[in-house]
């Protein structure tokens, strides 16, 4: 069964780093019917440059987002009173805000974010908050990684991670 993602800044920034072995943003529809990307994380991307990013990837993310039909979808359906609550967490970027925001309305089945997820978790337990390691077990699991340990050795590269988080993602999948 296919499901519905939400995308977060964080996760989106590491793919776009480690897609020199071959474009992640692909795959993702093997696993998904469509993501939704939140206002706050399109103007993050298209602000941001992160240092070992290629920019045409980046370009080329961007203008895959459309309004309503194609995989990636933008979406600005938002929980205006679950947003202000989000907000008032110490650490939590407008980008990862509004993603939370609109889960609450739209009811994903994925949160897809690497950078809080563990924390967010147990503050909403009740979203399924995917990391990119878990992501990639699960491409890897339905056989769509061309060469997975080159793939997690990329994604190691840029976030580091040990055999627990690898044994958990597993899990998770």
């Amino acid at each position: 069964m296919k499901r519905i993602a939400v995308l977060d800044t964080s996760l989106i920034s590491t793919w776009l780093k480690i897609q020199r072995q071959f474009d992640l943003f692909e795959l993702l529809p093997n696993i998904a019917e469509y993501a939704l990307v939140p206002q706050k994380v399109v103007e993050e991307i298209a602000r941001h440059s992160p240092e070992g990013e290629r920019p045409e990837g980046r370009q080329r993310f961007l203008d895959s987002i459309t309004d309503a039909h194609g995989f990636y979808r933008l979406c600005t359906t938002i929980d205006a009173v679950i947003l202000n609550e989000i907000s008032t967490l110490p650490k939590v970027d407008p980008g990862e805000a509004e993603a939370l925001a609109q889960n609450s309305v739209v009811q994903a089945d994925w949160i897809l974010m690497d950078d809080k997820a563990s924390i967010l978790e147990k503050v909403f337990p009740q979203v399924s908050f995917h990391n990119s390691i878990v992501i990639l077990e699960i491409m890897n699991q339905a056989g769509l990684l061309p060469d997975a340990k080159n793939t997690f050795e990329a994604l190691h590269s840029v976030r580091a991670f040990g055999s627990k988080h690898k044994a958990k993602a597993m899990k998770k999948a």
